[in-house]
C-alpha cells in the first residue's frame, strides 16, 4: 500500500482529500479567530517538519507548501473573504443534492418535466432535462467532489498537483554552467520543488527538497540533515521558491568549516544577481556559525537560489547546515 502523508500525518482521509484549507490545519470550517488559525496552522508545519529527516522526507515540502497558503489565505481578511464565499457556493451546491459530474455523465437520464441545474464543468446541451440519478446513493463524497471542482478552478489546486506528479524539467547542455540558467536543474531526473514563503516572510530552504549537483550529498547527523561534500568546482545546491511578498532579505547561511574556509566563497545566485559569500572556519564540524548577506528580490513569484563553489576545494571542507531568506524590514 503506498503511504499517504495526508492520512498518515494529519489524519485526513483519502475520500476527504484534497482537503480545503481549514481542514488542512484541523479547524472548524467558516474559523474567524486569527489566532486559533496562527497557532494551528504552526501546530501542523511544526509536525510536518519533524518528518523532514527521514525516508518520508520527499513528502514533507509539498504539505509544508499547502499549510502555509491555507495559512496565509486565512490569516488574510480579504483573501478570507473572497474564499469563505467559494467554499459555502461549493458546500451549497452540494447539499443541494447535485451528483458528481462522473455519475451524471454514467447515469441513464430518465424523462422529467424540469432539468437540473448543474455546475459549468457537468452542463448538459441546451433543452436537455437530466434528474438526479435514483441510484445515487453516496451524498457525502459527491458533496466532497463537487467543492473540490469548484475551489480548484478558483484556488489553482493544479499547481499543486503538478508537483505531485514529478514531471522532470528539461536539462541544459552539458558543460553549461548553473548559473547561466539558474531556474532548470542540471539534471532531468530530479524536480524542483517549490518553497514558498511562510507567513513572517522567511522561506526556509529545505535541505532535503535541493537539487545537488558536482557531488553534494546530503547526510543524516544527529542535529538533523546536512549537505556535504563541497570539493568539486562545479558542486552546487539549488533551490526553487516563491515569494507572496519581495524586498530586501538576508540571505542566511548556517555552516561548519574547516581552515580551508579561510580562502573560500560560496557564490550565490538568485533573482538575477550574484553574491559572492565569504566563510570563515569554525574548527570542526560540530561548531557552526550563521553569516548574512544582503540580496533584493524585486518581484514576486517564482526564483531560484543557486549556491555553489567558488574554486575546487579539499574534501569536506565545509558542512552546509541551512539555508533560509529572512525579509529585511525598512
Amino acid at each position: 500500500m503506498s503511504f499517504d502523508p495526508y492520512q498518515q500525518w494529519l489524519g485526513i482521509p483519502p475520500h476527504e482529500q484534497p482537503a480545503d484549507h481549514y481542514r488542512l490545519l484541523g479547524l472548524a470550517r467558516f474559523e474567524d479567530d486569527v489566532a486559533r488559525i496562527a497557532a494551528a496552522a504552526d501546530e501542523r508545519m511544526a509536525l510536518i517538519r519533524s518528518y523532514q529527516v527521514g525516508p518520508r522526507s520527499r513528502f514533507t515540502q509539498k504539505l509544508l507548501n499547502e499549510l502555509a497558503t491555507a495559512k496565509v489565505c486565512l490569516l488574510s481578511l480579504a483573501a478570507k473573504k473572497e474564499y469563505d464565499r467559494q467554499l459555502a457556493q461549493a458546500m451549497a451546491a452540494a447539499m443541494a443534492g447535485q451528483p458528481s459530474p462522473m455519475e451524471a455523465a454514467e447515469a441513464t437520464p430518465p424523462p422529467v418535466a424540469a432539468p437540473r441545474l448543474t455546475t459549468e464543468s457537468t452542463q448538459e446541451p441546451r433543452g436537455a432535462a437530466i434528474a438526479r440519478p435514483a441510484g445515487w446513493r453516496r451524498p457525502i463524497f459527491a458533496a466532497v467532489l463537487t467543492a473540490l471542482l469548484l475551489l480548484a478552478a478558483a484556488l489553482g489546486w493544479s499547481a499543486f498537483k503538478n508537483n505531485e506528479e514529478n514531471a522532470a524539467e528539461p536539462p541544459i547542455e552539458s558543460g553549461q554552467p548553473a548559473e547561466s540558467n539558474p531556474a532548470h536543474p542540471l539534471s532531468a531526473d530530479p524536480v524542483l520543488v517549490v518553497q514558498m514563503q511562510e507567513p513572517s516572510g522567511v522561506v526556509n530552504l529545505s535541505l532535503a527538497a535541493a537539487l545537488l549537483h558536482g557531488g553534494v550529498e546530503r547526510r543524516n547527523v544527529p542535529a538533523g540533515q546536512v549537505l556535504a561534500n563541497w570539493a568539486a568546482a562545479e558542486a552546487a545546491a539549488e533551490w526553487r521558491f516563491k515569494l507572496l511578498v519581495p524586498g530586501f532579505f538576508e540571505l542566511q547561511i548556517e555552516y561548519a568549516a574547516t581552515e580551508a574556509a579561510a580562502d573560500a566563497q560560496l557564490v550565490a545566485h538568485v533573482a538575477g544577481q550574484t553574491k559572492h559569500c565569504s566563510l570563515r572556519p569554525t574548527g570542526d564540524a560540530g561548531s557552526s556559525v550563521t553569516d548574512s548577506f544582503v540580496v533584493a528580490v524585486a518581484a514576486s513569484g517564482e526564483h531560484t537560489l543557486v549556491l555553489r563553489n567558488a574554486q575546487a576545494m579539499p574534501p569536506d571542507w565545509l558542512i552546509l547546515k541551512s539555508v533560509r531568506l529572512v525579509p529585511i524590514e525598512r
